[in-house]
């Protein structure tokens, strides 16, 4: 099947057939009647910075979408799909930069933002989102979209996980229409995990320190001067005294009880002393849950969010999802 990428897309001569490279009957495709030169790159695409991603549309269709969406420099075209990629930056490669050349069209003057393309409409122009500006929150995965990964509105993108992890969830991040993405899943340690982590904690006497961030740049943490993993025999057992530091013991259950001596629970392994929960599909979390936990560094990713699932620490903000953490440990007496 043939495709082309276009990269700086420009006009091209008057006259110049593109009917080997159009769908059948795209005729604005096979005749593009521009008036200045260009740059294009046939037999190249990009599965990266794809904005945005639309089928049953023209080649010449595809080049006005690219001019009017904020930050795009080209697309890809595919015509035997006409499958058209809105492409942002492209980083790599050998493409070359014209002076003079633009690709802001008729919404050169209006300011849109990212993620967003303008409108004509009753003789004014307007802005509309049209893409998520970040990328998905797919920590530890891959893609598994045939062409890449996109960030229409309303896009769903199908991941799976690195080698060493296992997948919780549904294996979907969709780009939501108020612009930001809902990762349906997460990838978690497969059971070689506790398993390397009892043969490095074996060793000697370990300490352990949590460092955490909120997206407003709050941070504390929490210091254990002692840490240890018992091995799959055991079920995992957690060894954990000693807290000092800034965070609060999270570290605890929600009626303030240590996790020390708690087995490991997962989703398909359930070693809690809840009542009331199943801990780790409360929580969606692999964790050491005694009556569940106030510190689920194994939740879902979703920063400034609220809720049981996420990756909180409820001894510093309640159960409002942290940006990022860190657990480390070192000889006790380093």
């Amino acid at each position: 099947m043939s495709m082309f990428g276009i990269f700086l897309v420009l006009p091209v001569t008057n006259g110049f057939s593109m009917k080997e490279y159009c769908h059948k009957n795209d005729f604005s495709c096979e005749q593009p009647f521009f008036n200045q030169q260009g740059k294009r790159e046939f037999g190249r695409c990009s599965s990266i910075n794809v904005l945005r991603r639309m089928l049953r549309l023209g080649m010449i269709d595809c080049v006005r979408e690219c001019l009017v969406t904020s930050q795009c420099t080209g697309i890809n075209y595919r015509p035997d799909w006409q499958m058209c990629d809105v492409v942002g930056e492209i980083k790599h490669g050998d493409l070359e930069v014209e002076d003079g050349c633009s690709l802001a069209g008729v919404c050169r003057a209006y300011d849109c933002d990212i993620g967003e393309k303008c409108l004509f409409e009753d003789n004014k122009v307007r802005c509309e989102q049209v893409y998520c500006v970040n990328n998905p929150n797919a920590d530890k995965a891959i893609s598994d979209e045939k062409f890449g990964n996109h960030k229409n509105l309303g896009a769903g993108l199908k991941f799976r996980c690195k080698n060493g992890y296992k997948l919780q969830g549904h294996p979907y991040s969709f780009c939501l229409h108020s612009g930001r993405w809902d990762t349906q899943f997460r990838c978690i340690l497969n059971g070689t995990g506790n398993d390397n982590l009892h043969t490095i904690l074996s060793q000697r006497t370990y300490k352990m320190r949590v460092d955490l961030e909120y997206n407003d740049g709050n941070n504390a943490q929490a210091v254990y001067s002692s840490f240890n993993v018992g091995n799959e025999s055991s079920g995992y057992k957690l060894s954990i005294s000693g807290y000092s530091g800034t965070a609060g013991d999270g570290m605890t259950d929600i009626s303030q009880n240590s996790l020390n001596g708690m087995n490991f629970s997962t989703a398909d392994n359930n070693q809690d002393m809840s009542d009331v929960h199943d801990c780790a599909d409360f929580k969606r979390s692999g964790w050491w849950h005694r009556d569940c936990t106030k510190g689920n560094l194994n939740g879902l990713y979703r920063p400034g969010e609220q809720g049981n699932d996420v990756m909180h620490w409820r001894t510093l903000n309640d159960t409002y999802s942290l940006s990022m953490t860190r657990m480390m440990i070192k000889p006790a007496y380093v």
